[in-house]
């Protein structure tokens, strides 16, 4: 009995000890705090309402979203500094993080020869869709092909969500990645 409440005690001292470290990594913002950072958009932005939503992550790692203006269009990989006031949010139980028009500049790309490759290949494969499929096809395939809801309606998003099958856009897109960093990689080391 005695061996079992030692180890009760230090499985609960080492979950405190876990628990405490992740709260201390966590980012400590301020409702309508003045934030700056820089960061690469890692997806194509949401166009809602006429304006661009972007999803970025500041340098110690919290997802922001940063409503812009529709104009100058922002694309995946380019690299943004933001300047403004950070507004905690809370949409139906869920916090997040948003600003709200702050001052945003875009920045010189700082990209791999492969990685500029893969973009422009997204990007040929997109206006291609765009201009042969209707615009939900169009989305639909993209998202398959890349991952990503970008362009599909909010309705049909949540009714995969609802059924369950969003992880092929998510995941497909993503397989996609790994096939594509195996074929390169074996390129690349192939004598």
């Amino acid at each position: 009995m005695y061996k079992l409440l030692i180890l009760i005690g230090i499985i609960f001292g080492l979950l405190a000890f876990r628990f405490s470290s992740i709260l201390q990594n966590q980012p400590v913002y301020e409702d309508k705090q003045e934030v700056k950072f820089v960061a690469k958009l890692s997806d194509a932005p949401k166009l809602r309402d006429g304006r661009q939503v972007l999803k970025m992550q500041t340098p110690d790692k919290l997802t922001v979203q940063v409503h812009v203006p529709a104009f100058p269009q922002f694309h995946a990989g380019d690299r943004i500094r933001i300047s403004g006031k950070i507004s905690k949010r809370i949409y139906e139980d869920y916090l997040f993080w948003a600003m709200y028009y702050p001052q945003v500049t875009q920045l010189p790309r700082e990209e791999s020869v492969i990685s500029a490759v893969a973009l422009s290949l997204k990007e040929r494969a997109t206006e291609l869709f765009a201009s042969t499929l209707p615009p939900t096809s169009s989305a639909l395939l993209l998202g398959i092909l890349f991952g990503g809801d970008h362009g599909l309606p909010e309705t049909f998003v949540d009714a995969l969500q609802t059924t369950g099958v969003m992880h092929i856009v998510a995941a497909s897109g993503m397989n996609v990645a790994f096939v594509a960093g195996a074929d390169v990689a074996a390129t690349v080391s192939a004598p």
